[in-house]
């Protein structure tokens, strides 16, 4: 039922292009070069831009909860656009192209993965908020690789300041014990993609990596549309 609400949308009022608005597609055809794709020179840890594809420095000396990192682009152009357009202007049809850049991503450097379980919001901001931008990228991430995306499986169990303008020390002390699994045996033995917008320190990311990992899944990625380094 969605897929048909959402093609008779398309048609009753034409995606806008998240780069220069041109109404037809969510990237038009000019501006498709232009989004501002990460590239394999990205650690494999943490998917910072790194010199040929190598583990970071930061990462060589602590290394974050995850097991790995993809993110599809650089927090910048077209990216920034489209994920501040669902994010705070409410399109949330902007997740179809945001789950297509970051299918696209693991095309080029596939992630063994089971499962992807999205970024879960707060009961408070998801009801601000009206949704859950993570889930919704998610869901059509995992409709373009025929993995189930389960928004049940992880819980935000408090409420935590925003994290922009935070140093990296604070970030992580801001999302301490924020999360729990709610399903430890559907987690249990699996290769989860934990799914975000954004990752910019990825302590919360690591944060959800760790409330997994407690509950037995054997591996946890986290799975980005863009890097912001």
């Amino acid at each position: 039922m969605s897929g048909l609400l959402d093609a008779l949308l398309d048609v009753v009022f034409p995606a806008r292009c998240a780069g220069c608005g041109l109404r037809g597609e969510q990237v038009c055809a000019a501006c498709r070069p232009s989004i501002p794709w990460l590239g394999t020179e990205a650690c494999p840890s943490c998917a910072s831009p790194a010199r040929l594809g190598r583990i970071c420095r930061r990462c060589t000396e602590q290394p974050p909860a995850f097991d790995g990192a993809r993110a599809a682009c650089r927090f910048e152009g077209i990216a920034r656009s489209a994920i501040h357009d669902l994010k705070f202007r409410g399109m949330k049809r902007r997740a179809v192209l945001l789950g297509e850049l970051v299918a696209e991503a693991l095309e080029q450097r596939p992630l063994t993965i089971d499962a992807l379980v999205p970024v879960p919001l707060s009961p408070n901001r998801r009801r601000l908020r009206g949704f859950n931008q993570s889930a919704l990228i998610a869901g059509e991430l995992g409709r373009r690789i025929a993995l189930v995306d389960d928004e049940a499986w992880l819980e935000r169990t408090r409420d935590t300041a925003p994290q922009v303008g935070r140093s990296g020390a604070e970030r992580g002390v801001n999302v301490v014990g924020a999360f729990a699994c709610r399903e430890p045996a559907s987690v249990a033995g699996r290769r989860i993609a934990l799914v975000d917008d954004v990752m910019t320190t990825g302590s919360t990311l690591s944060a959800g990596a760790e409330a997994l990992k407690a509950s037995g899944a054997a591996r946890v990625f986290a799975v980005v549309v863009a890097r912001d380094v």
